[in-house]
């Protein structure tokens, strides 16, 4: 989680730009577009939050995103460009400054936030971020969203547990767990550090799913909160032309 708050000083120094991936995602077709798209001097482009979307929405998840966000300091207008950390595109003089400030503070504090790394690395470095396309950084709940089509994912970031290699949970399907146990038969050393689930768990974990389908396809498939992600998405794609 803290290993990418050491990048400008592990990588090489030839290293200009950085494009910085967590490891509970899957890449499902070139990332070149994205590539060619160099970040500026001192930015970084970053997807916003799936929370930014319930900023606007009158219900308790609304009400615990307003407050979490005013419990770590932002105001009203950072709060709305507020980004997820899975996906990080970056100009290494300005990851430099923001690594700095993001390590002191987490030495100087003696508890952490809900989402410690994402809430430090928003409170220093939230001015330096360009918003880019969720298709580079597609929370995979949006399946049950009827937005796929539309944002044409890249990259599939697996938020929240379960992760694609616990098995095979909506919304995603079995092409989605299989690169998993074909890495683990071809370099059957590494089978000792993949924890399987137990059947419980599993259970646990197919009910928990479904529900959630139920819930997020009625909050995000339609109304207030698909059309803010429809106008965030198209926002995006219209600045990236004119880069």
């Amino acid at each position: 989680m803290l290993g990418r708050l050491y990048l400008d000083e592990i990588l090489p120094e030839n290293y200009k730009n950085i494009l910085y991936i967590d490891g509970d995602t899957q890449i499902k077709s070139s990332l070149n577009e994205f590539l060619s798209c160099t970040p500026p001097e001192g930015r970084f482009f970053a997807s916003a939050d799936p929370m930014v979307f319930l900023l606007e929405d009158h219900s308790k998840e609304g009400e615990a995103v307003r407050k979490h966000f005013q419990e770590i300091g932002l105001t009203p207008e950072q709060s709305r460009q507020y980004f997820n950390t899975g996906v990080l595109y970056f100009n290494r003089s300005a990851w430099a400054v923001i690594a700095e400030k993001a390590r002191t503070i987490i030495r100087s504090q003696n508890t952490m936030s809900r989402f410690p790394d994402q809430d430090i690395l928003n409170i220093v470095g939230i001015e330096r971020a360009l918003p880019m396309s969720l298709s580079w950084n597609f929370p995979v709940f949006l399946h049950n969203a009827r937005l796929e089509s539309t944002i044409q994912p890249k990259i599939v970031h697996y938020m929240s547990q379960p992760k694609p290699w616990d098995g095979i949970f909506q919304p995603w399907q079995a092409s989605d767990y299989a690169p998993y146990p074909a890495f683990v038969a071809a370099y059957p050393e590494f089978s000792g550090l993949w924890k399987r689930s137990s059947l419980s768990r599993k259970l646990r974990y197919f009910a928990q799913q479904h529900y959630k389908r139920f819930c997020e396809t009625r909050k995000w498939g339609h109304g207030a909160v698909h059309a803010l992600v429809l106008d965030y998405e198209a926002k995006c794609r219209n600045d990236a032309k004119q880069v």
